[in-house]
């Protein structure tokens, strides 16, 4: 930590106020209602007004395991929800707000949720929260970085919204091509074969690798935990399961309803790999009907067709025998066919990675700069035009 930084306790740094709104039972109204999601909820009154950092109290996921998926920044009026503390910092001259969010929840899996306690019921109580260290840089430097992750953080908005807005286009204009009257199954254009059950033991150091469901990410395959198996054990599988360039692959092992198809095209460069179960491959019988394939599984018209198949109460899963009898539009197989589509689609995986990318960025660039590692020269508020 750098000489000019010091840490205090939150206790000594914040007011920390005890949220007093019941998260079901308060009356909806103007007011946000600051609750342990994303999006906050609303009230019919306000108990604070001005800034605050709020801290859920409870476990995120219960059951005797100690977990925190996000603290709030909230301004203006707002009520706070009765398993939430508002920290409202005392010195402004001392730090700021916003900087104290980055901060704790850059830190929440180091500071925080290591003094959650209980079995059944996981929380933090009030007295262990004031103990929570806070390593505070000068001011200035403090609203730099706020400064600078804020920049980023609206980047991030803005790729998401492109990322969305070319999903939006994407599937309406393959909903318009689904509206058409001639419909034929996905089996007529394409060889269906799921994959083979290899075992944990058949695992290696080094050698060929093996898709699974986790592999398959939007625009193509991510094999950075890819499992292998040694050359000689897959030369026994590779007649039948290997793949080739322009294959389609599509997981079947995970709920499809609530998490979304995940569906990929082979590329050469993802070979050699071999195919493993709950992962189907379809092999076009043209090459060039590979993309209009991969695109039909990612309508909504699929997802749609997989929850009118869905039996009782289970998660529902894809099985061969669903993928076979979809029904795709005759005309995206036409030349010419998926092209428009296929532009909004690469806009959409280009803007998704875009927005992932700048995320992992933010993490990084958010982790050096509280470590004190690099500081952000003084120049930067100037060339913004920021007064420290």
């Amino acid at each position: 930590m750098p000489d000019s930084w010091t840490e205090i306790l939150l206790g000594e740094l914040c007011d920390l106020v005890k949220g007093t709104s019941p998260t079901q039972k308060t009356p909806p109204g103007e007011y946000p209602l600051i609750v342990t999601a994303a999006q906050p909820l609303s009230s019919d009154s306000h108990q604070i007004d001005g800034e605050a950092v709020c801290v859920p109290m409870v476990s995120s996921t219960g059951h005797g395991h100690a977990s925190l998926k996000r603290v709030h920044y909230a301004s203006g009026k707002f009520a706070v929800a009765n398993i939430i503390v508002a920290c409202i910092v005392k010195d402004k001259e001392l730090c700021d707000t916003r900087y104290l969010w980055l901060y704790l929840q850059a830190r929440k899996d180091e500071v925080l949720v290591p003094r959650m306690q209980g079995t059944a019921n996981v929380s933090l109580s009030q007295r262990e929260l004031a103990k929570v260290p806070v390593v505070l840089p000068p001011l200035a430097e403090q609203r730099r970085i706020v400064d600078l992750i804020g920049a980023l953080d609206e980047t991030i908005e803005a790729a998401e919204q492109s990322s969305n807005a070319s999903s939006a286009l994407r599937l309406e204009l393959l909903s318009s091509e689904f509206a058409t009257a001639a419909a034929s199954p996905i089996a007529e254009f394409a060889e269906l074969l799921v994959g083979y059950a290899f075992k944990s033991s058949d695992y290696a150091a080094g050698g060929i690798r093996l898709l699974r469901g986790d592999n398959i990410v939007p625009g193509g395959m991510r094999w950075d935990d890819a499992k292998l198996i040694a050359e000689e054990d897959a030369s026994a599988h590779s007649e039948r399961y290997s793949l080739r360039a322009d294959d389609i692959v599509l997981a079947m092992d995970r709920p499809v309803i609530s998490s979304g198809v995940k569906a990929g095209l082979i590329k050469q460069e993802d070979l050699p790999a071999l195919l493993v179960q709950r992962v189907a491959r379809l092999r076009p019988s043209l090459k060039e009907h590979g993309r209009s394939i991969e695109l039909c599984f990612g309508s909504r018209e699929f997802r749609t067709y997989l929850e009118s198949g869905q039996v009782g109460s289970h998660v529902p899963h894809i099985n061969g025998k669903q993928i076979a009898e979809f029904r795709v539009p005759v005309s995206i197989f036409q030349p010419g066919g998926p092209e428009l589509i296929g532009a909004a689609n690469d806009a959409y995986v280009a803007s998704s990675e875009y927005a992932d990318s700048l995320s992992a960025l933010r993490t990084s660039v958010l982790a050096v700069l509280l470590s004190g590692e690099h500081e952000i020269p003084s120049s930067y508020g100037e060339y913004l035009g920021v007064v420290a």
